[in-house]
């Protein structure tokens, strides 16, 4: 019995398990009778859709591969082009405007480059600088020297102008240093400028006269008087050298007229060449002289002189080469150096004009260079400073004047470091310095080159300075503190440098 009732248990349960599979797919067969929407298909479709985007996105799809070739060629070329760049690039260094750390204060500022400074006289220069400052009145403006772009230091400054300053520690004395001008409002005796403004005069006419001595012709019977082409005409041209050569050229001309007489008189012009440069165009260059010598002469007749008296003078022109060897032996020759003899060709060929008469002797100045211009110019700009001293002692002796007084801040790591420095430099400070501070060294002044330094009180500080036979400061050093010398040549100076050095510490 038992048995048996096992038996129909295990069916039962067979039973049961069938039934479930058989459910089971007839539920599957139910879905599928029931997708009325497709839902097959949309499977197969995201299906198919998956497998498409699988096969773009492959990087061994045909597009995928053109793609990646093109990016891979302009990798290559972006790479090349930066390694073309690298390689052939110019290493030139792009100029930057020169950045300075003022040691004080200033009201205004201002860069030199040496290039521009005259050669041999650098401190010259930067005192031309402050002369000519216009900063504010108690002002102060600080003159920066460069060199190839760059800001120099002490040491160089120093060498450039062939100093005597005594080997030293340049852990002593800072590269940092300050040159600069402070516009005072001072009284001062105007005697010592007055003189020395007359010296400086009297150099500046003999320098000209010496000049004019050069340049000088003496037209005596049967010479001709020549418009060369060192002074009026443009090397192998018949082209005056500038907008104003034909004009001295008239002025000269009619100089030329004054010593002949009319009415027994005959002028000939001539345009020349010079032999020692032979060229093609030699002839054409005296032909074209000749016809502007004969316009020149025609032009200063007409203006001087009356139609009956040019109707007396006989005019005739030609044109010709010209030798150094006419007026100059071979030795003379041999013995000149290469730029006379290129001055003495230049000075024969122009234009020339002979008078065939008796004329009286009469120096003519030929046309002065830009030098000479330059120097006579000077020449009345020192007359004028003259004369204002000499309105102003006229009135008072000691007036109150504007004066721009230059300085040299330098910085120091200690009083006790540099003092035996300066104190070594004494005898040869003045030597070296006084281009800086405007004086000429002239028969008046030599005498300072070997005179003693003495101890002084300035603002308070300790000084060391050089006095003139007068007992007037010529210029000085002062210790300002412990960190600062000063190099000046006035008290005010002294004062103002003083008082702009406390107010950086204030600010600090």
């Amino acid at each position: 019995m038992e048995i048996k009732n096992n038996t129909k248990i295990n069916l039962k349960e067979a039973e049961v398990k069938n039934n479930v599979i058989e459910t089971y797919s007839k539920d599957m067969v139910k879905i599928l009778e029931m997708d009325k929407d497709g839902l097959i298909q949309k499977i197969i479709h995201e299906e198919e859709e998956r497998e498409n985007e699988h096969k773009n996105t492959s990087h061994l799809s045909k597009r995928n591969k053109i793609f990646m070739f093109i990016g891979i060629f302009l990798i290559v070329a972006s790479v090349s082009g930066v390694l073309f760049y690298v390689i052939t690039k110019d290493d030139g260094v792009v100029d930057v405007a020169p950045q300075f750390a003022s040691i004080i204060f200033l009201d205004k500022s201002s860069v030199l480059d040496i290039n521009k400074l005259p050669k041999n006289a650098v401190l010259k220069g930067v005192w031309t600088e402050a002369q000519n400052t216009k900063v504010k009145l108690s002002g102060v403006e600080g003159i920066y020297i460069t060199e190839e772009g760059k800001g120099i230091g002490f040491q160089r400054f120093m060498t450039l102008f062939k100093n005597n300053l005594p080997n030293y520690n340049p852990a002593y004395i800072s590269e940092n240093f300050l040159l600069g001008v402070v516009n005072n409002n001072s009284f001062e005796n105007l005697d010592l400028k007055h003189k020395l403004t007359t010296d400086v005069l009297e150099e500046l006419q003999i320098e000209l006269n010496e000049m004019n001595s050069k340049r000088q012709t003496v037209l005596l019977e049967g010479e001709p008087l020549v418009l060369n082409n060192s002074s009026f005409f443009k090397t192998g041209t018949a082209e005056f050298v500038d907008i104003d050569a034909k004009s001295r050229a008239k002025t000269t001309i009619s100089e030329f007229l004054d010593t002949v007489d009319f009415a027994t008189s005959k002028v000939k012009v001539v345009g020349t060449y010079s032999v020692e440069r032979p060229t093609k165009k030699n002839n054409a260059i005296a032909e074209a002289r000749k016809k502007v010598g004969l316009e020149i002469l025609n032009e200063v007749l007409d203006e001087k002189y009356s139609a009956e008296e040019i109707a007396q003078i006989v005019i005739e022109a030609s044109a010709k080469g010209v030798s150094i060897k006419d007026s100059y032996s071979e030795e003379e020759i041999k013995a000149l150096a290469p730029e006379e003899v290129t001055q003495i060709i230049d000075e024969a060929q122009g234009v020339q004009y002979f008078v065939e008469a008796k004329t009286k002797g009469k120096t003519i100045l030929t046309a002065p260079t830009e030098e000479q211009k330059k120097l006579e110019q000077e020449i009345e700009d020192v007359k004028k400073e003259i004369k204002e001293i000499e309105a102003f002692k006229k009135s008072n002796t000691n007036i109150v004047v504007n004066t721009k007084d230059p300085f040299i801040l330098i910085k120091t790591r200690s009083f006790s470091d540099v003092f035996p420095i300066f104190r070594a430099w004494e005898n040869k400070i003045f030597t070296d310095l006084h281009g800086f501070f405007g004086i000429d060294i002239t028969r008046e002044t030599n005498y300072l080159l070997t005179k003693d330094w003495q101890d002084g009180i300035i603002q308070n500080k300790n000084a060391r300075i050089l006095y003139d036979k007068d007992g007037r400061i010529i210029f000085m050093y002062v210790f300002i503190d412990e960190n600062n010398v000063l190099i000046t040549n006035t008290e005010k100076t002294t004062e103002e440098i003083i008082l702009r050095i406390a107010g950086s510490k204030v600010r600090k």
